[in-house]
């Protein structure tokens, strides 16, 4: 072996030894274990001994997928494999491609389109002789998707009608994909302002409550104190279970007022239970009057 192609071979082979959790097996023998679509396997790597003027034999025992052959779980229906290149190709590119691209479909052959005769092109008439105004759209100054492509990959799909075939599948599944992730961050978008309102919509909510219960609070804080205020005379205590009970349903109402605040119990529950005691309270206060 030549000083430049041992010069080749050793870069390549410190290249491939560059992938996290590589194992070195024997001389030119390697494994790699991998996530392929849903299970992870052990990905053989074997260097022939015309390496790199040869490509390189990658098993994946016990794996079925379209690209391995059955017999003996050989990568085969692979481009970096088929098209390799001692002096141009990669086993790291080609490991990274079979990985990266396992879970696609496999690409549908193109099928030869017979030659065509060649028949002349007619003449168009010109505009000043046509009735119609005719805009034609303005000619592209950037194609985003042929710009990341590199020049081999361009070459490729110039010169063999499968390359192209599968690089036009590509462009219309990357197209897809982009539509999808803009309709799905245009909903989470919607969803966001949603709660953004809700939130402020309960906030407002416990504000009025809790101003509500402030002033609940100082209407029994007065009602107290002009209770106090009050002379006792004869018969009046005969009342003095009624106002003991109006006081009891008074400091429920508070007890209840607060484990809502707290979020203790649902605001159904509250409801019912506030209504309750509030009636409670008031029959008292009617029959309090009534004996005053």
């Amino acid at each position: 072996m030549n000083s430049a192609l041992s010069q080749r071979r050793n870069m390549l082979i410190g290249e491939l030894q560059t992938i996290k959790g590589l194992q070195t097996v024997a001389n030119n023998q390697f494994t790699l274990r991998a996530r392929l679509g849903t299970e992870v396997h052990t990905i053989q790597i074997v260097l022939p001994a015309n390496f790199p003027n040869s490509a390189p034999q990658i098993f994946v025992p016990g794996c079925t997928h379209w690209s391995l052959n059955p017999a003996n779980f050989q990568l085969a229906d692979n481009k970096h494999i088929k098209n390799w290149n001692g002096n141009s190709s990669s086993v790291k590119q080609t490991l990274d491609s079979f990985i990266l691209t396992f879970n696609n479909p496999r690409p549908a052959p193109v099928p030869t389109m017979p030659k065509q005769e060649v028949k002349p092109v007619p003449v168009i008439p010109q505009r000043s002789k046509l009735n119609v105004d005719v805009t034609l759209p303005p000619v592209p100054t950037n194609f985003a998707l042929i710009n990341t492509l590199s020049v081999e990959q361009l070459r490729s799909a110039i010169l063999d009608d499968g390359e192209f075939s599968r690089l036009l599948e590509r462009f219309s599944y990357e197209s897809e994909i982009r539509n999808l992730m803009q309709t799905v961050n245009a909903k989470i978008e919607a969803e966001l302002k949603r709660v953004k309102e809700i939130s402020h919509e309960d906030g407002e909510l416990r504000e009025s409550i809790r101003r509500l219960r402030i002033e609940q609070k100082t209407k029994y804080d007065e009602y107290q104190r002009l209770l106090n205020d009050l002379p006792v005379e004869a018969g009046q205590t005969d009342n003095s279970i009624l106002v003991e009970e109006m006081e009891e349903s008074e400091m429920m109402s508070l007890d209840l007022d607060e484990a809502m605040d707290n979020g203790e119990i649902e605001i159904d529950e509250f409801i019912d239970q506030y209504v309750d005691v509030r009636k409670n309270y008031h029959m008292k206060r009617i029959a309090l009057d009534a004996t005053s």
